[in-house]
């Protein structure tokens, strides 16, 4: 409006009436220009906005499935510490997906003096994920790992759980499993969560032997592996090593492998079934 009457201002002066049809061409060359840029303005404004709207938008629904994904992983650790036998948690996801995530296997084997001690303990499990188109937020034995869509890079929210010396170690085993595998996206998504079974293996070390401990995690994709190794590195520090390396580091088969020495060992093992509606 304002450079609609610009230009009829200009277009009615004097000395514009004075040049004639040659001023009438100009008038017309000069009135597109003028229109075309301020056409580019708005276009490119309009653009900036509706990315900048899209943005935030993705931020708030990822912000929002960190929230639910805390409250989840919350669940679990009252789950695994006996202080609830089941558990039921409304979940507002906004636009993000709640699922069952793809089978993870964890393997624990001790030696003691170059004897394999049994069992051998070979799990799997399924952990609950969240997805959105900025993140992906997965809650696995009871570790909660966000990994990025947008910027690089994986970090730990949360855990994970257990005990860690040279003395007295206990490594928690939270196996997950789907009653159903599916997938919920938007709105609110209720999870229901129930111990199914419970049991520990208890592993000692000898006069002249300790323990020699491998915990392996597979299927999980790198991004979440470096996560594990990371944080158990962490937690494993200080203590004796059964290499110069890193106790914990990527093998052949992908994953993490954690290796380190300890005179008590007890893995504690709770199963978990969980239902989204």
């Amino acid at each position: 409006m304002c450079v609609t009457r610009w230009w009829s201002r200009v277009r009615d002066s004097p000395g514009a009436r004075n040049q004639g049809p040659r001023r009438s061409q100009s008038d017309v060359i000069g009135f597109i220009v003028v229109f075309s840029i301020v056409l580019v303005a708005l276009v490119g404004v309009s653009a900036f906005g509706i990315s900048a709207l899209e943005t935030t938008r993705d931020a708030t629904v990822a912000e929002s499935g960190e929230l639910a994904m805390e409250s989840v992983s919350a669940d679990l650790e009252a789950l695994f510490t006996g202080t609830a036998s089941s558990r039921t948690t409304e979940l507002n996801v906004e636009s993000g997906t709640l699922a069952t995530g793809e089978e993870t296997r964890m393997q624990v084997t001790v030696e003691r003096g170059g004897t394999t001690l049994t069992p051998s303990l070979d799990r799997t499990f399924r952990p609950i994920t969240f997805e959105s188109d900025r993140a992906s937020i997965v809650a696995e034995n009871t570790l909660l790992v966000r990994d990025q869509r947008v910027e690089s890079g994986a970090i730990a929210l949360q855990g994970p759980l257990g005990t860690f010396s040279d003395e007295h170690t206990v490594l928690p085993m939270v196996l997950t499993q789907a009653a159903t595998e599916e997938s919920l996206s938007g709105g609110t998504i209720q999870v229901e969560s129930i111990v199914t079974d419970t049991s520990s293996e208890v592993f000692t070390s000898d006069a002249s032997n300790t323990l020699n401990v491998t915990a392996e995690l597979t299927g999980i994709p790198e991004s979440r592996a470096a996560v594990w190794r990371r944080t158990m590195n962490e937690r494993l520090d200080g203590m004796s090593a059964r290499s110069p390396d890193t106790p914990c580091f990527t093998p052949a088969s992908g994953g993490v492998r954690c290796e380190f020495e300890t005179d008590t060992l007890v893995t504690s093992l709770v199963t978990v079934e969980y239902d989204l509606r």
